[in-house]
Order: structure tokens, then sequence, then C-alpha cells
């Protein structure tokens, strides 16, 4: 909220947590490692209360994805994010 007020604009956030296991208190660090303002929100989109991401496929698909992932996990993902996913969603 900090970010969208500075900046005057809805905000797409990448960041990373550092954890100080040495500290007393366990305090953590929040770092911004970038931030841009958010291109697909409509006129209408802020009066709905309907926050959409694409957090739920992203999940399988994180890391570099190799030949031999793909033909080992690759068809059994693309149907269970793009079907079975898609029915629960």
């Amino acid at each position: 909220m900090e970010l969208e007020k500075y900046f005057g604009v809805p905000q797409d956030i990448e960041w990373a947590l550092e954890f100080n296991e040495s500290s007393s208190d366990n305090k953590h660090t929040i770092y911004i490692l970038q931030s841009r303002h958010v291109t697909t929100l409509t006129a209408g989109s802020e009066k709905d209360d309907i926050l959409w991401f694409r957090t739920y496929g992203v999940e399988y698909w994180a890391d570099a994805t190799t030949p031999l992932f793909y033909d080992v996990m690759g068809k059994m993902l693309t149907d269970y994010v793009n079907h079975e996913g898609a029915k629960i969603m």
C-alpha cells in the first residue's frame, strides 16, 4: 500500500524475506526487489473487491524447465493446471 501511495497507481511487487536467526527477537528484513505499475486493471476492478492473480499455475512452473523435466512431468502438470485445476477454480 505504501508503494501504491508513493507511485500513485497499484503496484506489482517482487520481494524477498531475510530471516535473521542470530537475532534474539527473530527479526526479519523485507527487501523490495522490483515494483512496477499494474497494467491489467480495468476502471471498475477496484469496486468489485476481487483480487485476481496467477500464482496457482506459476507454482507448478516456477523453476527452469529442462527438456527432461518437461518429458517426465510436462503433460501431467499441463493437464492438471489447465483442466483439473480449472474445474476447481
